[in-house]
């Protein structure tokens, strides 16, 4: 994550056991601490059929200040991923939106 002023630019790469994905994305301060964001990356599916699926996703963020250490802080995101493109489909379920809840612990 890189803060400047009211803006916030993120990168990020996660993986599991079920997919691994990788994004980029914006989000702007409109309330005291609280951000709007919009992503784009690709979902790598590790399945019978190997695919890589890309989306574009909206989010919510919060920015938690740590009294404990300070400059630390808590970055609670939740939002939607809409996959674009074929359909995402997991174990015979197909999803055409993915709602997601991350905490990020940030260290200054």
């Amino acid at each position: 994550f890189y803060f400047t002023g009211k803006s916030v630019y993120s990168s990020e790469v996660n993986t599991s056991f079920l997919y691994s994905k990788a994004n980029l994305g914006y989000g702007y301060e409109f309330i005291n601490r609280f951000y709007a964001g919009i992503n784009t990356g690709c979902i790598y599916l590790p399945t019978e059929e190997t695919s890589l699926i890309p989306y574009i996703s909206t989010e919510l963020m919060y920015r938690k200040s740590m009294k404990a250490k300070k400059g630390n802080s808590l970055f609670i995101r939740m939002g939607v991923q809409v996959p674009l493109g074929e359909r995402l489909e997991l174990y015979n379920i197909e999803y055409q939106v993915i709602p997601y809840l991350s905490l990020n612990y940030l260290f200054d």
